[in-house]
């Protein structure tokens, strides 16, 4: 395995939290953006045409909403695993700095002749 490799991997699975999270905070937008249009459907008076665009408006918002739903169900159980393994996380990534320590020493590496000198 090369350093990019587990440089990869491990980013990967940074972006796999990150789109957990994303995903579930949307829900949470969309659950209040739900109610915003369940209100003006209530209270606000509205032409026929107006109740019809706030209708649409509201689909497309649970719609949205059940996509990013959809993905936080499909992400939960590897957050929770990397976040069971989180040790291991941190030890890859130090792994990884160790890994790239020893490219660099090999990339420089000299060599000073002990007997042929000047030949």
């Amino acid at each position: 395995m090369t350093t990019e490799q587990l440089t990869n991997i491990l980013k990967d699975l940074k972006q796999v939290k990150h789109d957990y999270q994303y995903s579930y905070d949307k829900v949470g937008e969309m659950d209040l953006l739900t109610q915003d249009y369940l209100h003006m459907l209530e209270i606000v008076p509205l032409s026929g045409n107006e109740r019809s665009k706030i209708a649409t408006q509201l689909k497309n918002t649970r719609l949205e909403r059940r996509k990013h739903k959809d993905n936080v169900e499909l992400l939960k159980p590897l957050v929770n695993c990397l976040e069971k393994h989180d040790r291991a996380i941190k030890d890859l990534e130090q792994v990884l700095g160790q890994m790239r320590q020893i490219e660099e020493k090999q990339e420089n590496r000299t060599y000073t002749p002990r007997i042929l000198k000047g030949e």
